[in-house]
């Protein structure tokens, strides 16, 4: 059932139970060809078997960057566990923590390649993660590698680039593994479109020529193509002698081990995921993200107008009705934002405080739900130069969720929460302050006295509607009771300072337990 042994055993191996009362259990581990057996002083050997047993293999990683995770997870018939456990699990797989450096990982590394042939030939699925790039070495080879014994023939491989995301803003520096998609010897046509948003597309054009001398390059004004398609067409590019002794030379493993020939991406690429389970205020979200975050970039649309299409059966006086009454309507959504407005306002200085300290970010793609909207959702894509706000189709059930992707060079996740919570509506402009007695000017002061410009004079008091006179001549600018006026206008102003900072406390720890981060 597992084969011949391969390697040797490993003791004090460690595997991982989804179990009450037993998580880790250790012991001997022995790998087999296909499979492998764990013998325990507190169990009776486990002998685990791929063809019988499993029903999936999966190589995870974990927060801890030292950490990597082997599950494997048991067909629904056939589940080892169960049985060997003395306690009652219903765990339908386990794992195998594999440790920088420990001798374990070192053992079940050696193994791996064997019991994914294993897993192949009995049509067990592998899954590894990946950083969600391939490269055009990888693709060739996987193309080349076939179970028949005559390998498929490869004439052309076109790569196409979009001439928005070649270079960041301000910086020469292009996005990681942009220039592998370039590969010479391995790529035949380069494909560049959108090159009337470069600015400078001789320098793009040269450095192009310089990564692959034996590509052909086609620039496309936008992303569609109008021409003649003849040029992708051309037969046997790929194995042309000088693109052969190029790949002999500088790549020759290629075909056998692709990933040798690929750099891997920095630890420093993160990718950083929220959900929002509320709706956005449009304002402060294009504020905050799309000119906060990259105020540079040209932002196709940012608030469609929608006029509901009166019923084809109208006709006459009701239909002019029916348009007049999408037209009012219209007229009153877009007051209403006007009025709101105010309260869309970030401050400047606020935003920017934050985007120092969250990194770099370099696309952002969201799916997004506004307040001023209630009938449609929006995807949202920006790629550092360029920004789209498009309108998705119309559903049953309108969202009311948002979740957004950032993905960059050393994100902070809780500065990208921050950031994303002043985009959340607010009843209020800003955290009101209370006033005080010193905050007081003049002009105030006159404000405050012309609201109480009828009310009695004390005793011995006189006004000529200028200035105020007692009875010994003297002549004043303020009312007699001008303190108990501004005593009073302050309580007011600081009472409703402190409703104002209650709600705004409240809206912020309600919008806090709203947004999730995503790992």
């Amino acid at each position: 059932k597992v084969g011949r042994p391969i390697g040797t055993s490993v003791s004090h191996a460690q595997i991982l139970v989804q179990s009450e009362h037993l998580h880790v259990i250790e012991g001997t581990l022995q790998p087999y060809a296909h499979g492998f057996v764990l013998t325990s002083a507190h169990c009776p050997p486990l002998v685990v078997s791929f063809p019988t047993h499993v029903s999936a293999l999966r190589v995870l990683a974990t927060p801890h960057e030292q950490l990597l995770l082997v599950v494997v997870d048991f067909t629904e018939d056939n589940n080892p566990v169960a049985e060997w456990l003395p306690c009652a699990t219903s765990s339908s797989s386990i794992a195998l923590p594999l440790v920088a450096g420990s001798r374990m990982q070192e053992r079940l590394l050696a193994v791996l390649d064997v019991w994914k042939a294993t897993a192949a030939a009995h049509d067990i699925p592998f899954v590894k993660p990946n950083s969600g790039y391939v490269d055009p070495i990888a693709v060739c080879a996987a193309v080349k590698h076939t179970q028949h014994d005559q390998a498929m023939q490869l004439s052309t491989v076109t790569t196409v680039i979009s001439g928005v995301a070649l270079t960041l803003p301000d910086s020469a520096t292009p996005f990681p593994k942009l220039w592998d998609q370039l590969t010479p010897g391995f790529v035949t046509t380069v494909v560049l479109t959108h090159t009337q948003d470069v600015a400078n597309l001789p320098r793009l054009r040269l450095r192009v020529d310089s990564a692959n001398p034996f590509a052909d390059v086609l620039c496309l004004r936008s992303n569609g193509l109008d021409g003649d398609l003849s040029t992708f067409l051309a037969l046997d590019v790929f194995e042309t002698s000088e693109r052969r002794r190029y790949r002999d030379v500088h790549f020759p493993s290629w075909q056998q081990a692709p990933s040798t020939y690929v750099v891997p991406l920095p630890a420093s690429v993160t990718a950083v995921r929220f959900e929002m389970k509320l709706k956005l205020d449009r304002n402060r979200f294009v504020a905050c993200i799309q000119r906060g975050l990259s105020p540079h970039t040209t932002l196709k649309t940012i608030s469609p107008v929608y006029t509901s299409t009166p019923p084809i059966q109208l006709s006459g006086l009701r239909l002019a009705q029916a348009l007049a009454m999408d037209k009012v309507s219209t007229q009153l959504v877009h007051s209403s934002s006007s009025n709101e407005e105010h309260k869309g306002v970030v401050p400047e200085e606020t935003i920017a405080a934050i985007v120092a300290q969250l990194g770099t970010v370099w696309t952002v793609e969201a799916s997004l739900a506004f307040t001023d909207d209630n009938q449609h959702g929006y995807t949202y894509i920006n790629t550092g130069t360029k920004a789209f706000l498009r309108v998705q189709p119309t559903l049953s059930s309108p969202p009311t969720s948002c979740s957004f992707v950032f993905t960059g060079q050393h994100l902070d996740a809780e500065k990208l929460r921050l950031l994303l919570l002043q985009c959340c509506p607010a009843r209020h402009a800003r955290h009101a302050a209370v006033v005080a007695l010193s905050d007081v000017t003049v002009d105030e002061k006159r404000r405050i006295q012309a609201l109480h410009v009828t009310d009695p004079l004390p005793d011995g008091y006189m006004f000529d509607g200028t200035s105020y006179y007692d009875y010994f001549g003297g002549q004043y600018e303020f009312h007699p009771n001008i303190q108990q006026f501004i005593d009073a206008d302050m309580a007011k102003k600081n009472d409703v300072a402190a409703r104002h900072n209650n709600e705004l406390e409240t809206d912020r720890v309600r919008y806090e337990e709203c947004t999730t981060l995503l790992v």
